[in-house]
């Protein structure tokens, strides 16, 4: 047995990434006016920059929570897929590690002969 006969494959391939029209417009809008920030220098321009962040900001918190949302069922899917093996590996781990107990019990008590 190896890896390819291991586990039946999931059903699961992702689709291109891509962004909807309205968040390519509220990305290039916030780069705009993000652009026309350069230097901060007295209480207007301050202002401006400030109002300018916060658009920059909410484009960015839109993104991550559509990511964030998106991703939730791949990470679901990763966290069935390893309690499914953990489950099904359970009893050979467990008897792994019991022949492994016994060979070093032998191993050790063959040492102890030598000395």
């Amino acid at each position: 047995m190896n890896q390819e006969t291991a586990l039946v494959p999931l059903a699961f391939t992702l689709a291109p990434i891509v962004f909807t029209p309205e968040a390519e417009d509220a990305r290039i809008s916030a780069l705009c006016l993000a652009a026309d920030v350069s230097e901060v220098t007295c209480p207007e321009t301050q202002a401006k920059a400030v109002e300018v962040q916060k658009a920059v900001s909410k484009v960015i918190r839109a993104v991550e929570k559509a990511r964030k949302a998106e991703k939730e069922p791949i990470l679901e899917a990763g966290r069935n897929l390893d309690a499914a093996c953990a489950k099904f590996l359970e009893d050979l781990k467990a008897n792994e590690l019991r022949i492994a107990t016994e060979v070093g019990n032998y191993q050790e008590a063959e040492r102890e002969k030598v000395r």
